[in-house]
């Protein structure tokens, strides 16, 4: 219990005067009897002793106090106010501004500079009547408590001799309601004089205080606090209601809404999907179903033409014959030449075959020196490149290397240096200025004389020369004043003037003139750069197409065919998008189809035929060319089996301008491209594909069975070269661009050359003039005077600077013969610290000369790494650079073999030409002689016509049947794919055809394919564009904002309870207040007026409030007799400080404590009312210790004791005087 109540004490040193509720005191009982028991303590201080406190220098007992009234007085400065600071130290005093000082040290007498090193105040508390028997003194008669501190701020405590801590001294004192934390049993000067300038609102915060109902106020502000963290808590949920919940949910319903609507349209493209999937199975089920008989038809038609074509093949075999006997007839009666000229054609080709090979031949081989040339040139910029940054390292390594040589050799030079002063120290002399030996003193001072004497002499000499230079300059000045030299000197000058502005308007005029010679000449260079660069792309152009001839399609200039109705070849009207992966295969996909030409349309072509093109072409007119679509499901299964991005079509590999795209569908078929033979094989021959496939590497896997491929071709790529051509002509093309462009900048020049040269010429003849007017000026008496006046001026000044330098370094040698000389007088202490100077800097320069030695050590070792690895790059690249020049050279020689074989390539096709017109023509006089062959061939060439139109019919029926059969196993692959991935079919098919199910639109006599699928493919369109914007988690969204939405509300709602609640306890509290403070107003009252009435007879005094609510504050009413006064101003200052007394005091009544201390509270008393004081304490404060400090007789002489202070010899003395 004992705890509990010092726990209560500590949190406010009024608890017993807190009205506990009576829960508590129904529980706790034995708080009633504590409180009882401590509200019946009398204490009081029976002896004080002081030693070294403040004033108290020497050891001071101050013995035999009152239990009731004692009074202190003494001079100002003689220790009165200092025993109650004592006192206040002896309870735990830690506010040193109660004890006027700043610091601990103030409390030692003299700070602890008189020799007192430490102050100690020893206070003995009766307790005779065992008055402390609720503590752990209880069977002292006497307590005795000390408390001192040293100059270290080192305070300690003790209490009946045993040393406390100053938590438990408190604890100690709290006990009795001495609290010197909250020291309400302390009356301070000047406190009546606050009281009574106090307002209302400060008189109620006074009481407040006093009586301890601030723990309301306490109360209040928490719930404040906490009705302010609601406001806020209601302000942050309104604003993400408003700001960020709302807002959501709104566009959360919005686009809830627009996935309700995607949810449609994805409903109506599904009912639609599985209509067009019925469709087209019914569609490929008929195809399967009449299959069989068209088939049939074909093939009886093309065994029917294959019997015909046989039967005429045979009859063209017999009339072959019959006219090769007539013809060797008619060859014998005519000599028999015809079988000597085809051996004769048949030689020449022969020998026109081997040169071609020997040609191929060489090319492979120039072939391979060009790749070989391309590797070497590689490896050599890579080893040059190498070599250069190996070279930047070498050379920056190097002239590192010899700053650090420099900087190694300085450090040495330094360090010998160092070591050679220090021994001549040692051995006497002295350290030399920088750039010295050193020497001794003596001889120092010497040749610092000397120095000194030679500057004068300069100085000396400087001097005369200036005054030799200036009297001349005077004589010349006046000769310079002769008018004619000076008139001729003018006119010359002037003429110079005006030619230099003639020159400034020339070179004014020349630079508005927009020529710029180096830009000219540049241009004139690079127009010729250009026509050679563009005549050497030229010839590669024309070499390339020599590679390839077939590329370029002419036809006769006399024809009337619109040119821009011609294409072109097919090879130049795509791109391939990877030539380096796709050229080959893209070329073997095309076959001979490269080399076609496209047309706008079959006249056009049917007009080229029958112009007697030089070539045999074949046309692809783009009005009736049909290509073949390619098959996206046989894509798909294609890349299930090798992977995506391995199999593509070969028309997706290239890029072509969409006008062409049927022919390009001709071109590139279905065949598709993969990257090698096991992919390859894998996707012809796979069920459901069935497709030509070309690999990389140009091997064709073709589903009939063949396959092509093997040794690898050494002839280069048709389409590479194609390509190439391509690339060098844009090439050209953009050279030629260039080369527009600079002849148009090089006439613009030219136009501007010859205003640009005949101004030049003009501002040259200008310049002349005016240096040959300079000449004439500086030769000219006047001129030459000028000249000479200038020179002695120049020469004037540069003296006048030497004079300053030598005067400055006169000053230097000056202050270094004193120092010197000041060396000299105090030799001992110099050469000790130069010695010193000179060790301090050997120590330095000798670190840094191993510094620098190791770091020289540690380059020259990398140093030597790199210079071998230089030299060996710089050795391949020589041997690199070698081997490129003997490269350089096969391929000369072999173009040059090639270009030989080139030229017997020519003259071989002359001679087989030749060769074939004879035999030509004899055989052509063979049938003219002969009308029987003639008749037979005729007959011949008809068969042989019949024959190939038949061949031709056979391949059209031939290629419909594929058709067909393609189209039957499409649809069959096309019918399993759909049975096996829509296994709904199978329930619904028997649906697909009745009018009353959902695929009744399939039996409507007006259903349009192409209409159906429109809208299907429109459905499908407006599903995916709402698909990519609609958010598929609108809905879960739209819950779980929801949820927090509702959260909110319930939390707002808990918010504004809570906050109500606390406005409610806030009220209940302030009520709570309001009736304990008018509570303990009227208890104050009491103790007020009586107070009141006893220090000034026939007079009240209360408390009342301003207006009817207290809180408004508490004001001072004073009587007379039974009038009462309306304000305080009526009152003189000593009764108003009278109020103020009785009010502190009655505040004191409300909360005894054994001990009061107050310090001269009678200085605003009047004289008359001082005397009253002895009797108030006598009648108001029977149990209760007072020690009052004051000047004033009327006060000391009721006191039942007098402690007088006195300050002798600069210490402070007590001395008690009994009343």
């Amino acid at each position: 219990m004992e705890n509990l109540a010092k726990h209560l004490s500590m949190i406010n040193p009024n608890i017993y005067s807190i009205n506990l509720t009576k829960t508590f005191r129904e529980k706790y009982p034995m708080y009633d009897e504590f409180l009882l028991k401590k509200k019946s303590i009398i204490m009081f201080i029976k002896k004080l002793i002081l030693d070294g406190f403040k004033s108290y220098g020497k050891r001071v007992e101050i013995t035999d106090f009152d239990p009731s009234f004692n009074a202190i007085t003494g001079f100002n400065g003689s220790g009165k106010s200092n025993i109650l600071d004592a006192i206040c130290f002896v309870l735990g005093l830690s506010k040193l501004e109660l004890a006027r000082c700043h610091t601990l040290n103030d409390l030692i007498y003299k700070n602890g500079h008189a020799g007192v090193t430490k102050a100690s105040v020893i206070m003995e508390i009766d307790n005779s009547d065992n008055k402390f028997s609720h503590s752990d003194y209880s069977n002292s008669p006497v307590i005795v408590v000390r408390r001192e501190i040293n100059t270290k701020n080192q305070s300690k405590y003790y209490i009946d001799g045993f040393c406390v801590t100053k938590e438990k001294l408190m604890d100690f004192f709290q006990l009795v309601s001495l609290n010197i934390q909250n020291p309400h049993f302390l009356i301070m000067q000047g406190k009546i004089v606050k009281v009574v300038s106090m307002k209302p609102t400060e008189i109620l915060s006074m009481i407040e205080e006093a009586v301890g109902v601030s723990v309301y106020e306490h109360k209040k502000k928490q719930n404040l606090a906490r009705i302010e963290k609601c406001d806020n808590s209601l302000n942050e949920i309104n604003y993400l209601i408003d700001e960020s919940i709302r807002p959501k949910l709104n566009r959360v319903c919005e686009e809830q809404k627009a996935l309700r609507e995607y949810y449609t349209i994805k409903a109506e493209y599904d009912k639609m999907y599985k209509i067009s999937i019925a469709y087209r199975y019914l569609k490929d089920k008929r195809i399967v179903d009449c299959a069989d008989s068209t088939i049939k038809s074909h093939v009886d038609y093309i065994e029917a033409k294959v019997e015909e074509k046989t039967r005429l093949i045979s009859d063209s075999e017999e009339l072959t014959k019959q006219i090769q006997t007539l013809q060797k007839r008619l060859d014998d009666s005519m000599g028999g030449d015809l079988q000597d000229l085809e051996s004769n054609v048949n030689k020449k080709q022969d020998i026109l075959q081997k040169i071609n090979t020997k040609q191929k031949l060489k090319q492979d081989q120039l072939k391979e020196e060009e790749n070989e040339l391309i590797v070497v040139r590689k490896k050599l910029d890579k080893e040059t490149k190498t070599l250069n940054n190996k070279q930047k390292e070498f050379d920056k390594l190097k002239s590192k290397l010899e700053q650090l040589k420099q900087e190694h050799e300085t450090n040495e030079k330094l360090f010998n240096k160092a070591q050679e002063d220090l021994e001549a120290i040692n051995f006497g002399k002295s350290k030399g200025v920088e750039g010295e030996q050193a020497a001794t003193l003596t001889h120092q001072l010497m040749v610092a004389k000397e120095t000194m004497a030679e500057i004068e002499s300069k100085i000396h000499k400087s001097k005369l020369d200036i005054e030799h230079t200036t009297k001349e300059l005077s004589s010349k000045s006046n000769k310079h004043q002769i008018k004619s030299d000076k008139d001729v000197y003018d006119q010359i000058k002037h003429d110079i003037e005006l030619r230099n502005k003639e020159m400034e308007q020339l070179e004014q005029e020349l630079n508005e003139i927009n020529f710029s010679e180096e830009h000219y000449e540049e241009i004139k260079q690079e127009i010729v750069r250009l026509k050679k660069d563009s005549l050497l792309l030229e010839d590669k152009i024309n070499q390339s197409r020599r590679k390839v001839p077939r590329s370029q399609f002419k036809y006769p200039n006399s024809t009337n065919i619109d040119s821009e109705s011609i294409y072109g070849v097919v090879c130049n009207l795509f791109t391939i998008n990877h030539p380096k992966e796709h050229a080959l295969a893209i070329e073997k996909v095309c076959g001979n189809r490269l080399f076609n030409v496209i047309v706008s349309n079959d006249e056009v072509g049917t007009a080229l035929i029958k112009k007697n093109l030089n070539e045999r072409r074949t046309f692809l007119p783009l009005n009736k060319i049909i290509g073949r679509d390619t098959d996206m499901k046989a894509l798909r299964l294609a890349e299930q089996l090798v992977g995506k991005g391995n199999v593509h079509y070969a028309i997706n590999l290239v890029s072509f301008d969409g006008e062409l795209k049927n022919a390009m569908k001709y071109v590139f078929g279905d065949t598709m491209v993969c990257p090698n033979m096991n992919m390859a094989k894998k996707i012809a021959f796979a069920k459901g594909i069935m497709k030509r496939v070309v690999t990389y590497e140009g091997e064709i896997f073709d589903p009939t069975g063949t396959l092509t491929g093997g040794a690898e071709n050494r002839d280069e790529p048709s389409l590479a070269v194609v390509n190439e051509i391509k690339s060098i002509e844009e090439e050209l093309h953009l050279h030629r661009i260039r080369q527009q462009q600079a002849d148009h900048e090089y006439q613009q020049l030219f136009r501007n050359s010859k205003p640009f040269y005949d101004k030049k010429s003009k501002l040259a003849l200008k310049q002349k003039e005016i240096e040959l007017l300079n000449l004439r000026l500086q030769e000219s008496s006047h001129g030459v005077t000028l000249n000479e006046i200038e020179e002695m001026q120049t020469r004037i000044n540069d003296q006048q600077q030497l004079l300053k330098k030598l005067a400055d370094e006169k000053t230097i040698i000056m202050n270094r013969i004193k120092e010197i000389e000041y060396k000299i007088e105090n030799s001992e202490s110099t050469k000790k610290h130069e010695l010193k100077e000179a060790k301090e800097y050997l120590e330095a320069m000798k670190k840094q000369y191993e510094t620098t030695g190791k770091m020289l050590q540690k380059d020259e070792q990398t140093f030597a790494c790199i210079e071998p690895e230089l030299l060996h790059h710089s050795e391949n690249v020589d041997s690199l650079q070698k081997q490129m020049i003997k490269i350089q050279n096969n391929i000369e020689q072999i173009q040059q073999e090639i270009n030989t074989i080139q030229i017997d390539i020519d003259n071989g096709q002359e001679q087989m030409k030749s060769a074939q017109e004879s035999y030509q023509q004899y055989k052509q006089q063979l049938n003219e002689k002969s009308k029987e062959i003639q008749k037979l061939q005729k007959k011949l060439d008809s068969i042989r016509n019949q024959v190939d139109e038949i061949g031709r019919e056979i391949k059209v029926k031939t290629f419909e049947m594929e058709k067909i059969k393609n189209s039957v196993n499409d649809a069959q692959d096309h019918l399993r794919s759909m049975l096996h991935k829509y296994q709904w079919i199978k329930d619904e098919e028997k649906d697909f055809c009745s009018e009353q199910s959902e695929y009744r639109i399939l039996t409507m006599a007006n259903f349009n394919e192409n209409k159906f699928f429109e809208e299907l493919k429109l459905l499908k369109s407006k599903q995916e564009k709402s698909g990519k914007s609609v958010n598929m988690k609108a809905n879960i969204m739209h819950g779980q904002i929801q949820k927090e939405f509702e959260e909110l509300l319930h939390k707002r709602d808990v918010t504004i309870k809570d906050r109500k609640k606390l406005i409610q306890y806030m009220e209940k509290v302030e009520k709570e207040k309001d009736r304990e403070l008018r509570k303990a107003c009227q208890k104050i009252n009491e103790n007020f007026g009586a107070i009141f009435g006893t220090l000034l007879p026939n007079a009240n005094a209360k408390l009342a409030p301003v207006s009817v609510r207290i809180k408004d504050g508490l004001e001072i009413k004073v009587a007379f007799g039974d009038v009462w006064k309306e304000s305080l101003s009526e009152l003189s200052g000593g009764q108003r400080s009278l109020v103020a007394l009785s009010l502190v005091l009655s505040l004191l009544k409300y909360y005894p404590a054994p001990l009061y201390i107050l310090d001269e509270i009678d200085a605003a008393l009047d004289q008359s009312h001082t005397q009253n004081i002895g009797l108030m304490i006598r009648r108001h404060f029977k149990n209760a210790q007072f020690i009052i400090v004051s000047l004033k007789d009327d006060m000391f002489n009721n006191a039942n004791v007098l402690f007088q202070t006195k300050f002798i010899d600069g210490f402070s003395t007590v001395e008690r005087i009994k009343l």
